[in-house]
C-alpha cells in the first residue's frame, strides 16, 4: 500500500527520544515540499544515507557537507558548514556557526530550504514538558 505520510517521511527517522525541534523545508528539486526535521544536538547534512538529513543533490557532499545544530541548553538552532563546502544563510557565505531565525533562506550546495524553528524564543520542549 502506498503511503503518503511515509513516503514524505522517509528522510532518516530520528534515535528514540529525540523530539523535533524545527524542520528545514525544500524549495528547490529534488527537495521541493520535502520537510527534514531537526532534533537536538548535530544534524549532520549530506548525501549519504549515513546521514541524519539526506539531500539527494550531486551538489551536496556525500557526507558532513554542513549541519544544524539545536543547541537544548541555550534553545537555539546553528547552521555550521564544513570548510570548502557551499552553504549559504539568507545568500551570505557560512564560515562559522550562525543562529538560525524563523524563515531563515539556507542553501545546502544548490538546494535551497526555509528553516522552520519549533523550539525558540521561550517555547522548548523544557518549558512545554512543565506546562
Amino acid at each position: 500500500m502506498n503511503n503518503d505520510y511515509e513516503e514524505n517521511y522517509d528522510n532518516k527517522a530520528p534515535d528514540p527520544g529525540k523530539r523535533v525541534t524545527g524542520w528545514l523545508v525544500g524549495i528547490d528539486d529534488p527537495c521541493t515540499g520535502k520537510d527534514y526535521r531537526i532534533c537536538p544536538g548535530y544534524n549532520w547534512v549530506g548525501s549519504d544515507q549515513t546521514m541524519d538529513i539526506i539531500i539527494p543533490d550531486a551538489s551536496v557532499a556525500d557526507t558532513h557537507h554542513c549541519a544544524i545544530v539545536y543547541d537544548e541548553r541555550h534553545n537555539t538552532t546553528f547552521l555550521v558548514a564544513q570548510e570548502g563546502r557551499d552553504v549559504f544563510l539568507n545568500d551570505q557565505p557560512v564560515s562559522h556557526p550562525l543562529p538560525l531565525e524563523a524563515d531563515s533562506l539556507i542553501r545546502i550546495g544548490s538546494i535551497r530550504f526555509y528553516y522552520i524553528p519549533f523550539c525558540f524564543e521561550e517555547r522548548s520542549w523544557k518549558t512545554i514538558c512543565s506546562l
